[in-house]
């Protein structure tokens, strides 16, 4: 999906004006074709954090554009099928995959059986089950790294899967998710790694087909779609580093359009969650794979960094929609170490999310921002969008069980400055 979520205000130099077609020409274009085409023509696109302009009536993006965004992609070789989605307010861009080589699906696992869905499932079999019946042209190798206690009747459950080409490597040492994650990718020689963890389910036809896709753009360094928990809601739409890594809409409806209808459109974060993304095999070496400094968190905060330095994007698509049965309540505080490690690391970059804005309401995980009286809630939330009702210190307490702002972030300032 895309949008013109830049909206109708762009500065461009005159050499980028003249490629675009020139200033008659673009001036008789609509917003989101005049974007399209100077974006196209331009050698680099910078955001200027200023305020610009201001929207009477609110809301910051142009309306969308059906045949401009066709015409785009003609113009720069996407093969896709464009579809305007009026209530939504964006455009419906479905890449067509390219025939690939074998993807290798990694998976960590200790063989954790859950009720999840009203019964009792071994979790690793039932997502790789999924991930088969979810998968039709694309070949797929799993690799099952097993730590030393994972009980037998789910490394039976694995052996009963059939027509899966599934690998167990036997994992005895401390726990550490980027080193499991590792071993597995060092040990296949697909062109494509999707790193799957163990309590992940797939539900959407041609998953894999879809996330692969955007890899037709060279740019592209890993794809990943919106999780959610097990009740349907949003557990993460990609990271907002606010300064800290912050899961987008956590805990929101998933019906819910998000500011500039985010979650309903393909877009570029500075990291997603590894429980569930894709990248190219050569470009994971290229960067040295997952740091395992980083045993439990932020090691997937890390790699998308790191591919962002080589100039690679990380997309999070709302056509691919995975549950993730992680407990929505449950503490989890990153440890002080990679707290620390973190901030020393990237504090440039989690200080200036490119993907966000230092007009931003900071700690905060919906887009709310410092200016006004209070929240922007039809800003943040999507305008035209009914909520249940319940008020913004309601939507803070929210905030609070799930992130633990006021418990833990303020250390998090102290260690990265």
């Amino acid at each position: 999906m895309w949008h013109c979520y830049v909206g109708e205000v762009l500065v461009a130099d005159k050499s980028t004006v003249k490629v675009a077609g020139g200033r008659r020409f673009l001036r008789r274009r609509t917003a989101h074709d005049r974007a399209l085409r100077l974006s196209a023509a331009a050698e680099s696109v910078v955001r200027l954090d200023g305020l610009l302009y201001a929207k009477i009536g609110g809301g910051s993006a142009a309306q969308a554009d059906h045949a401009a965004v066709a015409d785009h992609c003609v113009r720069t070789g996407v093969d896709a099928e464009c579809a305007p989605d009026p209530m939504l307010g964006v455009v419906r861009v479905k890449r067509r995959a390219r025939q690939t080589d074998r993807v290798a699906v990694i998976i960590p696992t200790r063989g954790t059986s859950a009720h999840v869905f009203g019964s009792d499932r071994v979790l690793v079999e039932v997502a790789i089950r999924s991930l088969l019946r979810c998968t039709s042209r694309v070949q797929l190798e799993f690799i099952v790294v097993a730590d030393s206690e994972t009980p037998s009747p789910a490394r039976a459950a694995l052996a009963n899967i059939p027509d899966a080409d599934i690998r167990i490597i036997d994992y005895d040492r401390p726990f550490n998710f980027a080193e499991k994650v590792n071993i597995g990718a060092l040990s296949t020689d697909a062109e494509f790694l999707l790193f799957m963890n163990d309590d992940v389910e797939v539900s959407n036809d041609g998953t894999i087909e879809a996330l692969l896709a955007y890899f037709c753009d060279d740019s592209i360094g890993q794809v990943a779609p919106i999780l959610c928990f097990e009740d349907g809601t949003v557990q993460s739409a990609g990271h907002l580093l606010n300064p800290a890594p912050f899961d987008l809409y956590r805990g929101f409806p998933m019906d819910l359009r998000g500011g500039d209808s985010m979650l309903h459109a393909a877009r570029d974060v500075s990291s997603a969650i590894a429980a569930f993304t894709v990248t190219r095999s050569q470009l994971f070496r290229e960067v040295g794979g997952l740091c395992m400094q980083f045993p439990n968190d932020y090691n997937d905060v890390d790699f998308s960094l790191k591919l962002a330095m080589l100039g690679k994007r990380t997309v999070v698509t709302p056509l691919v929609r995975c549950f993730h049965f992680e407990s929505k309540t449950r503490t989890a505080v990153p440890e002080d170490e990679s707290v620390a490690l973190l901030g020393r690391r990237w504090q440039h970059a989690i200080e200036s999310d490119p993907h966000g804005n230092p007009h931003l309401a900071p700690f905060e995980f919906i887009w709310v921002p410092t200016t006004g009286a209070g929240p922007d809630l039809d800003a943040a939330l999507g305008a035209k969008v009914e909520w249940d009702g319940r008020e913004w210190g309601e939507l803070n307490k929210l905030d609070d069980r799930h992130l633990h702002r006021t418990k833990y972030f303020p250390k998090w300032v102290r260690l990265v400055r």
